[in-house]
Parts: C-alpha cells; sequence; structure tokens
C-alpha cells in the first residue's frame, strides 16, 4: 500500500521495492486520487513514474477530469484502465501471478481494494490452495503456471496475507 500522491513519490516506491525483489514482477493497481492527480496536473510525469512497474492497472473513474488513454499508451509495461473497484479486482485476478508483488496506490480508501484482493486470496485458499485450483481449470488455462513451484506461491501468498493482515485498517 502506497500514498501516491505525486509522480516523484510514485518513482522512488516503485525504485524501493526493485531494489528490494529484483526481477519479481511488481503489478501496481493505481488509482490518481489527490486533487492534482485527478485534475489531470501530473499526467505527464505519471506513465514515466510507473516505469518500475511490470504491469499496471489503473483505475480510470468516469468522473476524472482528464483521459487517462494516453498514460496508458505511455506506460512501459503492460496497462490496463479500468472504470471502477471490482473491474481493477477482477483484472488484477487475472494478471497476477504467484511471486508477484502487488502494490495498490492511492491516496484515499481506494474502496477498499487492498483489504477485497486480500480476501480473493484467502478465497483461494479456502479452494484448496493453488495447486488444488489449477487442477480444477481446463488444461490450456494452466499451461502457464505449470513451470511455477506451487509451494513457494503458496508460501508467498501466505507471507503477503501477513503483511496485508499487519497493516491497520486504515493502512489497507
Amino acid at each position: 500500500d502506497d500514498f501516491a500522491h505525486h509522480p516523484t513519490a510514485i518513482r522512488t516506491t516503485l525504485e524501493g521495492l526493485r531494489a528490494k525483489v529484483g526481477d519479481a514482477r511488481i503489478v501496481v493497481a493505481m488509482e490518481p486520487r489527490s486533487n492534482s492527480m485527478r485534475l489531470g496536473a501530473h499526467a505527464q510525469a505519471l506513465a514515466p513514474s510507473l516505469d518500475g512497474a511490470d504491469a499496471v492497472v489503473f483505475l480510470h473513474r468516469p468522473e476524472l477530469a482528464w483521459d487517462a488513454a494516453s498514460v496508458i499508451a505511455a506506460i512501459r509495461g503492460e496497462a490496463h484502465a479500468v472504470p471502477d473497484t471490482d473491474a481493477l479486482l477482477a483484472q488484477l485476478g487475472a494478471i497476477a501471478a504467484p511471486g508477484d508483488h502487488v502494490v495498490f496506490m492511492s491516496n484515499g480508501g481506494f474502496d477498499g481494494a487492498p483489504r477485497r484482493f486480500l480476501a480473493q486470496l484467502q478465497q483461494m485458499k479456502q479452494m484448496g490452495g493453488l495447486s488444488n485450483l489449477l487442477d480444477k481449470l481446463p488444461s490450456e488455462m494452466t499451461a502457464k503456471a505449470g513451470a511455477v513451484d506451487m509451494d513457494k506461491a503458496e508460501r508467498e501468498i501466505k507471507r503477503k496475507e501477513g503483511i496485508i493482515c499487519s497493516m491497520t485498517y486504515k493502512e489497507r
């Protein structure tokens, strides 16, 4: 979870995370929430500030005062724009993989997205974990996951769950 009030702060956070996680994938859930971000004052600097991310899911609410398409097009890695938090969580679920580091960037409540994402992870665990869940899917959907160490992925999910659970409700 990161405050993400300005492109400089976003870049600094992602550079610090990249230094810690090395080549591991970083997925950003981005909500432009500060007044200056909502007004588009930092639109030109936003895409370069996200260079440290491998994938970005950008919450482009209909009431946003500017068109985020140019920002999405300029993002170096994989980028998606979604209209609401439910769509953001669905997109995160579709692109996040075991071992990814998911960062929620907003200086607001983000409609409880970090907490809701944790709930998705917990539901998956209740279904029997990654291995059991993958066994229930058609083989063409699981081909990419075949090379993933599921035990390691499950440990990583548990670690991230511990980090999220250690945060206060406000921090989430």
